[in-house]
């Protein structure tokens, strides 16, 4: 009997054996899986900000997951082919961002860009913007007077660092451009029913000396000259003034132009000379010592087809002519005064805009135009600018000019005279750069610069605003 329990013990233990299964492996099984790899996921932001002309790298992204090595790629986004990326993702501008000249698919200096990390079969997307901010690039504008009623002249005089501003109602005014002091020009006085249009300044080598001042009444423009009396020494234009700008401007050898414009476009292309004809036509000043009996400033109609002149200003032995549009397009000529029959082509043509058939051959081409609008790149209307050739080098060889807006724009002075048709999209917005210590520019009148190339900034609420290197 103990012999039987102990033969069953020993069955009942191989039976739990057999039935716990043994070894698998030993048996022909499968092993489990190992684990899937964690996904592809990125570590690095999908944000970053450099400053403008930045070369080299301006992201570095990372990422974590998958297996083995982690590339990275460009796969989309707006901006893509502004950029270049490495496989250990080292992103770079293909060439160096310009805040003032904004290459971005919406234009506003946030560049978007889709890239991706791969790590064999796993991947991973991040949509990464890059912010493009502003330097100052040298500039520094300093608000040097304040206090001046509506200003609608600015100029310089040819003494150094001196400009005059005149106010509408007929004020004229000497400032100081180191230290914003001002003097009232004494022998200008207001005239009833009449308002100032614009100031000029004829210096030392200008045969018609001291201020000159373009007004107009209800049914006329002239030209006065407060230092010889109560005189009007050019009448240009006869007829209903409404909504009508003009421009006086003594070039750096002396010589005086005038412009004055034709809104309606009805008498811009006719032939008359002066009253009535003189809407719409620019004026050359003819040789003064063949009337040196008589205190009449001898102008002679040079050229034709003006809307809404602004200012002048000159370019070597070149004028430039600022010329608003109404709905269309504002143009900016270049031009020699001497050459005959220039012809600037309103009412047929706003900037390149056909507005009427029947042009006549010969037209002044602009050398710029760009939009009428409140767009980022359009504008009110240019008031002026200059070719800069100081020392700040941000702007150093740049035409300078404004908006009624107050925006501020430059484009290499080069351009200005290679004989091609420029447009907004070449132009650098520098309004940014020329923030002032204090108050605001956003009103422009005008811009200009001193006997020593200085630029000056006048702004419709009355400040003056110098512009100096940083």
């Amino acid at each position: 009997m103990r012999d039987f329990w102990r033969m069953s013990a020993a069955g009942l233990a191989i039976s739990m054996l057999a039935a716990c299964g043994g070894d698998d492996s030993a048996a022909g099984g499968t092993p489990p899986p190992p684990p899937p790899p964690p996904p592809v996921s990125f570590s690095s932001p999908a944000e970053a900000a450099v400053p403008e002309n930045t070369t080299g790298v301006v992201y570095t992204a990372s990422a974590d997951g998958g297996t083995g090595v982690i590339e990275f790629k460009i796969v989309g986004g707006a901006d893509a082919d502004a950029f270049t990326m490495t496989s250990a993702g080292a992103l770079s501008f293909n060439e160096a961002p310009n805040f003032d000249l904004e290459q971005d698919a919406d234009g506003d200096n946030v560049y978007a860009v889709t890239i991706e990390a791969r790590a064999g079969s796993q991947s991973a997307t991040l949509a990464l913007a890059i912010t493009v901010t502003n330097l100052r690039e040298g500039i520094a504008v300093t608000r040097i007077a304040t206090g001046f009623t509506d200003p609608v002249g600015f100029a310089r005089t040819g003494e150094a660092a001196q400009l005059i501003v005149g106010e509408r109602e007929g004020t004229a005014w000497l400032i100081d451009g180191k230290t914003g002091a001002r003097t009232a020009v004494t022998d200008i006085a207001t005239v009833a029913g009449t308002e100032l249009l614009d100031i000029a300044f004829g210096p030392a080598n200008a045969f018609y000396k001291g201020p000159i001042l373009l007004r107009k009444t209800a049914d006329s423009i002239y030209l006065f000259r407060p230092n010889v009396g109560s005189f009007i020494d050019a009448g240009l234009a006869t007829g209903n003034t409404t909504d009508v700008t003009a421009s006086v401007y003594f070039a750096a050898n002396g010589r005086l132009f005038a412009a004055v414009g034709d809104p309606r476009g009805t008498i811009a292309q006719s032939d008359d000379s002066f009253s009535p004809g003189g809407f719409g036509k620019f004026f050359v000043e003819g040789n003064p010592y063949a009337y040196a009996s008589l205190r009449s400033i001898p102008l002679i109609q040079a050229g034709k087809g003006l809307q809404a002149p602004t200012a002048l200003d000159n370019f070597s032995d070149q004028l430039i002519l600022f010329d608003g549009g109404s709905t269309k397009e504002h143009e900016i000529s270049v031009f020699t005064p001497t050459q005959p029959s220039l012809n600037f082509g309103w009412p047929f043509y706003e900037g390149t805009v056909e507005f009427q058939n029947g042009a006549p051959g010969g037209l002044v081409t602009p050398s710029l135009v760009y939009p009428h609008g409140d767009g980022p790149r359009e504008g009110l209307g240019p008031v002026g600018g200059i070719v800069y050739q100081g020392a700040i080098p941000g702007i150093a060889g740049h035409f300078v000019f404004a908006d009624r807006d107050g925006t501020i724009w430059s484009i290499p002075s080069e351009k200005l005279t290679d004989a091609k048709l420029h447009r907004v999209a070449e132009l650098e917005r520098r309004t940014a750069d020329f923030t002032p210590d204090i108050g605001a520019i956003d009103q422009i009148v005008e811009m200009t610069a001193d006997a020593q190339g200085t630029l000056y900034i006048l702004d419709a609420d009355g400040e003056v605003f110098r512009v100096d290197p940083a």
